[in-house]
């Protein structure tokens, strides 16, 4: 659960008969109330996490050496869009290293293009250029092709996140 969809009736039933459990503990004084009263707080403050790894690529090799995971990152929910803000915001948090079109350059020249979901764009922001953003299409005739796309634009379920990771 969690993303957007509404449970079942067998998963609510379920949920009624803990919570019913749950509060006979409380009333006959074998649970702490503040307790639950915290996790409940807890789980209604969390946030959602905003986007899922779509698939693992493995490693590429940089020209000066360095080698990179390649990871893709797709929004965690179906509908949802993200600003390029959002998008840069998250790979800070892989602490991921914006390699642009060069990322896009070393995944299609080592192979591992072919691995990715035909249906979706795969874009790679660039440190320093945040004016135009990168990313990686493919045609109806299976051909691979790049384009820019402006950085104040939102990003579907279409669009796909390159992370790329230094392996130290």
């Amino acid at each position: 659960m969690g993303n957007g969809t509404k449970p079942d009736k067998e998963v609510l039933g379920h949920l009624f008969e803990l919570w019913a459990k749950v509060s006979k503990l409380i009333v006959e004084g074998k649970r702490d109330p503040q307790k639950i009263i915290d996790f409940l707080q807890a789980v209604i403050m969390e946030k959602p996490e905003k986007f899922k790894l779509v698939t693992d690529l493995g490693i590429v090799m940089h020209p000066d050496a360095r080698r990179f995971r390649v990871e893709v990152w797709g929004h965690a929910r179906l509908n949802q869009v993200s600003t390029s803000s959002e998008r840069l915001c998250f790979l800070e948090t892989r602490d991921a290293t914006l390699l642009g079109q060069l990322g896009l350059d070393l995944v299609n020249e080592q192979g591992l293009r072919e691995q990715l979901p035909r249906r979706f764009c795969h874009s790679s922001f660039e440190a320093g250029n945040l004016s135009r953003v990168p990313y990686l299409f493919m045609f109806s005739d299976d051909d691979w092709g790049c384009r820019l796309r402006d950085f104040e634009l939102d990003l579907d379920d279409d669009y796909r996140l390159f992370c790329f990771v230094e392996v130290k």
